[in-house]
């Protein structure tokens, strides 16, 4: 569709989208430019493999929906379950193809590392060694699981300090009873446009239909 050059074989269909569209067929037209940092909670906290491949799945169907490209759109991720840690820069990777099979992590309980994860996109990630151009509008994805800290003023700080240096946040909670107070004071905006909550397999492909509009507009 749109000009994509589609591969469909055994393993994978995966599409190679003209300049300004993005999605599994090349269906999404897409013509913003952004850096974008996919903040991604793999701690297996809560229903512990059910959550986990939620929140790998809406990032992946987030990969595919946008049109990632040098000089277009880029796009790194940020892992935090036991500490925190960047699985990829924003100029690690340039293809979608590439970005889709580095998407495979393992568990990694232990304490949540939220907050360390919020403090490297202004620390390291967003920055000119890393790819980031300084000029390019930044996006940070948060996609975390229902069980958080009751204590979550670190991890408030720490998103108000991205904020601060233009990092635009959308936070997104999946699980039974999502943290609505905390992804609600981390996004930039408390609103349905920047907060999602998800609590079935259902929702995923909503969430990401519904970022993705508001990303392409």
């Amino acid at each position: 569709m749109n000009g994509g050059n589609c591969l469909n074989d055994v393993k994978k269909f995966i599409c190679q989208c003209p300049a300004d569209f993005g999605g599994e067929t090349c269906s999404r037209r897409c013509a913003r430019t952004y850096e974008v940092a996919i903040v991604l909670d793999i701690s297996g906290s809560g229903d512990v493999g059910r959550v986990v491949d939620w929140n790998i799945n809406l990032a992946r169907q987030i990969v595919l929906g946008l049109p990632i490209r040098p000089g277009r759109l880029s796009l790194g991720v940020v892992t935090f379950g036991n500490g925190s840690r960047v699985s990829f820069y924003l100029n690690t990777y340039n293809s979608k193809d590439d970005i889709l099979n580095a998407l495979s992590f393992r568990l990694a309980t232990g304490p949540n590392g939220l907050q360390s994860a919020l403090q490297m996109l202004t620390t390291d990630f967003f920055t000119s060694a890393r790819g980031s151009s300084g000029s390019v509008p930044k996006v940070a994805v948060v996609i975390t699981s229902s069980d958080t800290p009751s204590d979550y003023s670190g991890i408030v700080q720490a998103a108000t300090a991205a904020r601060n240096a233009n990092v635009e946040i959308y936070a997104i909670s999946l699980g039974d009873g999502p943290n609505v107070a905390m992804v609600n004071a981390i996004a930039s905006n408390s609103t349905a446009n920047h907060v999602y909550t998800g609590s079935q397999t259902s929702d995923i492909g909503t969430i990401a239909g519904n970022l993705l509009t508001i990303l392409c507009q």
